[in-house]
């Protein structure tokens, strides 16, 4: 299922419960929010574990998301070892990622140094 950025947003405003696990922001969705799956927000990125029958890690792009190498690596690693503490079974679920950020269009119109490229990486 593909949500527009919009409607992410607008979800995100309706949401009920809010917790903080050492530094890293729970965020529960209420109904029709992706079958109620929780989206985590650690660092600069939110990663939602979509729990159905062939489980799935969907990383979104907050607007004022970070992207230069090390901050996205150091997010990268907060989440991995988030997944190994909290939820152990997740650790080797499939991660993907929709976005216009990741169109190969963008390798045409932007500088080989640019962080967009470096994340499409």
């Amino acid at each position: 299922m593909t949500y527009l950025f919009a409607q992410w947003n607008f979800a995100l405003g309706l949401l009920k419960d809010r917790k903080n696990i050492s530094g890293i922001t729970l965020l529960h969705g209420i109904g029709g929010l992706r079958d109620k799956s929780p989206c985590r927000s650690i660092e600069e990125l939110e990663f939602e574990l979509i729990d159905r029958p062939d489980r799935e890690i969907s990383i979104h792009i907050p607007s004022d998301a970070d992207l230069r190498p090390f901050r996205l690596q150091s997010t990268l690693n907060a989440f991995k070892a988030f997944l190994s503490a909290y939820y152990p079974d997740w650790s080797e679920v499939d991660w993907y990622c929709e976005s216009w950020l990741l169109s190969p269009l963008l390798n045409e119109l932007l500088e080989a140094n640019s962080n967009i490229l470096y994340f499409k990486q």
